[in-house]
Parts: structure tokens; C-alpha cells; sequence
């Protein structure tokens, strides 16, 4: 197995050449808002305004992390970048889109209409092909509007326990048009007005907005400028747990992670079997969403029943992040670890509709992880 790493300055065109950008099961959900879509965009125009072609001085958006390692059911796992690539992904198709509009009105009767359309239609062919896997004749029968992308073509997989929306990112991408699109994304129940909607989906209806005020060679050197002048750096490990690793130690900017989200991903690293992990894990987040008991609330009554074990001298919540870093050993055997969490949730959802589950039910929220500690212990002879 390669231990070793290989870094890579690439242009966005460069870096969406590969064949597929693949989300694992223990990465975060998509987190990034409209506020750092706004950011990107004047961060692109400001490099545009500025932009020297003598001296080729590209923009650079932060490195990205990705691990290739054989015998993975993956050629590229995004270990970190998830945020940005997906971010990315949804500029150029909302570009995509605007291109598509503008073909739509442009004259054909005159050298200037034609040669406009030329230039829109390459750039059509292009950024399909960034987003796609579709063969040279694919891709001409797309421009030609013959046929369209399908689900299989589609580069982005995110298979995160932790993202309950990640089909919108996939409505969003084989979308036709706008209204097409937003018919199509998961809209949350009980959420109202705009907090309905995910990310993914307020992030693109942002873009298309911006994208849309274009005129088409404004919108044209756009997305030339965004695809050819604007990189990113590669760090590319050929063995996966490296890669995490390299991650936990690097992590400092974007957004932040939480707390349970730090736990997973060292977890992941130490586990004796990623895939196991993997799988006891989403067991678990499956379970917790059975039950009113969400992953921080049971990470709580995990912390009590082990100060409750170690039999010291504290007795308040040190809170997720402080217990963890105090306790680091815990996450050393992922199999104890997650058997533990299941036990607590098991035990949590059989008495829930018993008499001690009503009671404790009624409990002020700081005494149930106390109960819980001690219906962990209670068919334990050892206490």
C-alpha cells in the first residue's frame, strides 16, 4: 500500500476531469449557506476585475483532500473539500442553465448571432462535461439537445449517514429548468417559508439568481474565468486512513465541525474496520432517529454512564468536545464504542412506554442522563 502523498495544482476544469467526486458515510452533511455562496462569487468577480493574463496569477480557493486508494469500491473519496466541491458543482450548473436560456434567444440569421451561439454551445459541451460522464457523442447529442444527462452520468455520490437530503443535489443537476428543479427538491415538513428548503437547493437558487442578471458575455467570461483561471490544490493519499488522519490534523478552517461529527471521523480513522464502523454507526443514527433521543442528547447519556463507571468525582456534563478530549482511549475500540451507544439506545427504547420510561419522561432533562447511567448498570453484577 502507498504512504505517499501527492499534492496537485489544478484549475477547476482540471480537478472536475476526474470521474466521480465520492461523499463517504461518515462525512458531515452539507453546511455551507448562501452567505459563503455570496462571498465565492465576489471573491471570482474581484480576481476578474484584477486578473493579469501576463502573469497567470489564478484565484485559489484552499486545498481539497481526496484519498485513492486500490481495492476501494471508489477511484475518489472526498475526505475534505465536500463543501467546496459541491458548492462548485452548483455554480456550474446554474452557469449551465443560464447558458441554456441564452441559446434559446439568440439570433441565427446574422454572423454574430452564430458565432455567439458557437461560443455558448462549447461552453454548454464543457461544463456538461465537468458535471457528467458522457461520452464524446453524448455530450454532442446534450448540445444538439437530443438527449439529456441520466442519474448514472451524474460525477456526484454522497452516500453520508449524516445528509438526509442528498437527493436534491441530484434533482438539482438532471433539472431541466428552474421550475423543474423546484418542484423537484425535498421541501422539510414543519419547516416554513424559506427554512424549507436545504442548502443545496437555496444555495443554487442563489446562484441561478446571480447567473441570470448576466448578460450573456458577462456570463460567458464568468464562467470561462471561473473554469480556467480559479484552482484549487489536490492532496491526493493513496491510503485512506492517512487521509483521515492527515484531516483531523489539518481541519481549522471552513465551517467548524461539531462535536459529534470530530468523534466520527476519529473514530473512523482508529476503527479496526472502517466498514463496520461505518455500518454500526448508521445503525445507530437510524435508531436515534426512531426515537426523540437525537445523537448529541445520547452522546450526553454516554458520557454519564462512563463517568458513572470511572466512579470519579465529577457529576456535571463536561460537554461532548471537553469529555472526549479528556478521554480520548474511548475511541480506540470502535466495536466497544458503538455496542455501547446501542446498548444505551436500546435500553432508552424499551422503557420509553413503561412506567419508569413515563417517569422519567417527565424528569427535568439533566436528571434522565443519570437514569440512564443507571439503567445501563442495572443486570451488571459487577456494580
Amino acid at each position: 500500500m502507498r504512504n505517499d502523498i501527492q499534492p496537485s495544482l489544478q484549475t477547476v476544469e482540471q480537478y472536475f476531469s476526474k470521474s466521480e467526486f465520492y461523499i463517504p458515510s461518515y462525512q458531515r452533511p452539507y453546511a455551507w449557506q448562501v452567505a459563503q455562496c455570496d462571498q465565492l462569487i465576489e471573491d471570482i468577480n474581484q480576481h476578474m476585475e484584477n486578473f493579469d493574463k501576463d502573469s497567470q496569477d489564478n484565484y485559489f480557493f484552499g486545498a481539497v483532500l481526496i484519498a485513492q486508494e486500490s481495492g476501494e469500491d471508489h477511484d475518489v473519496t472526498l475526505i475534505d473539500g465536500q463543501q467546496r466541491t459541491t458548492t462548485f458543482m452548483l455554480l456550474l450548473k446554474a452557469l449551465l442553465l443560464k447558458i441554456e436560456s441564452e441559446l434559446a434567444i439568440q439570433p441565427q440569421d446574422d454572423a454574430d448571432g452564430r458565432r455567439l451561439i458557437k461560443r455558448l454551445n462549447g461552453l454548454k459541451e464543457q461544463i456538461a462535461s465537468l458535471l457528467f460522464n458522457m461520452s464524446e457523442d453524448e455530450l454532442d447529442d446534450f448540445v444538439d439537445g437530443l438527449s439529456f444527462p441520466t442519474v448514472e452520468m451524474i460525477k456526484y455520490i454522497n452516500d453520508s449517514i449524516s445528509e438526509k437530503y442528498a437527493f436534491d443535489m441530484q434533482a438539482i443537476l438532471l433539472g431541466r429548468n428552474f421550475e423543474e428543479i423546484k418542484q423537484s427538491v425535498h421541501q422539510i415538513y414543519r419547516r416554513q417559508k424559506d427554512n424549507r428548503y436545504t442548502n443545496f437547493y437555496k444555495n443554487f437558487r442563489y446562484f441561478y439568481n446571480t447567473c441570470k442578471e448576466l448578460s450573456v458575455i458577462n456570463c460567458i467570461n464568468f464562467a470561462n474565468h471561473f473554469i480556467k483561471n480559479c484552482q484549487v490544490i489536490t492532496i491526493t493519499s493513496f491510503n485512506t486512513d492517512q487521509a483521515i488522519n492527515i484531516f483531523n490534523s489539518l481541519n481549522g478552517t471552513g465551517v467548524p465541525l461539531t462535536p459529534i461529527e470530530v468523534i466520527v471521523s476519529k473514530t473512523t480513522a482508529s476503527a479496526a474496520d472502517r466498514k463496520t464502523f461505518e455500518n454500526n454507526w448508521q445503525e445507530i443514527v437510524e435508531w436515534a432517529d426512531k426515537s426523540n433521543l437525537d445523537l448529541n442528547t445520547l452522546m450526553t447519556h454516554y458520557i454519564f454512564t462512563k463517568l458513572s463507571q470511572q466512579n470519579g468525582t465529577d457529576r456535571w456534563n463536561p460537554g461532548i468536545r471537553a469529555f472526549f478530549n479528556k478521554n480520548k482511549e474511548l475511541l480506540n475500540d470502535d466495536v466497544v464504542f458503538t455496542d455501547d451507544l446501542k446498548k444505551i439506545l436500546n435500553t432508552y427504547l424499551l422503557t420509553s412506554e413503561t412506567s419508569i420510561g413515563r417517569v422519567v419522561s417527565q424528569l427535568n432533562g439533566n436528571l434522565r442522563p443519570f437514569v440512564s447511567s443507571y439503567l445501563f448498570f442495572r443486570d451488571d453484577k459487577r456494580y
